[in-house]
């Protein structure tokens, strides 16, 4: 398995994953959605609540304030901006999770690893 994180991205949309046998010539095995990266909104939520606790010394209104959130659902529905206006507010869903249906989604992502992982495998006996 792969486990990698980034300190700071601008405008990404997806990381390209790339190997080497002998570290000079790469190939591209697999690409992965920058904004389904499980790492990429606790970075944002970091550093933006990082610069929020810094402003709020000098103005304390600021400690009430969900930007990250806000910033993220933006971003997700494609319509964060350079221009957007931001209030800080976030309306947090506190609706029930369907279990089920969570764990439909881990099982169905376990079946594409493991059908990716079988797909290398093959390739790696096919090279030899």
């Amino acid at each position: 398995m792969l486990v990698w994180s980034t300190d700071f991205e601008d405008n990404t949309a997806r990381f390209v994953v790339e190997r080497s046998a002998d570290g000079g010539i790469f190939e591209q095995v697999g690409t992965v959605d920058a904004s389904g990266n499980n790492n990429a909104f606790r970075m944002l939520a970091r550093d933006v609540e990082n610069i929020t606790a810094y402003c709020a010394r000098q103005a304390p209104e600021l400690r009430n304030t969900f930007y990250a959130h806000e910033i993220w659902k933006l971003y997700q529905s494609t319509e964060l901006r350079p221009d957007s206006v931001l209030t800080g507010e976030h309306v947090f869903d506190d609706s029930a999770v369907d279990v089920d249906e969570v764990l439909a989604q881990i099982e169905e992502a376990r079946f594409e690893a493991e059908a990716r992982q079988r797909g290398r495998e093959q390739a790696e006996a096919d090279a030899d």
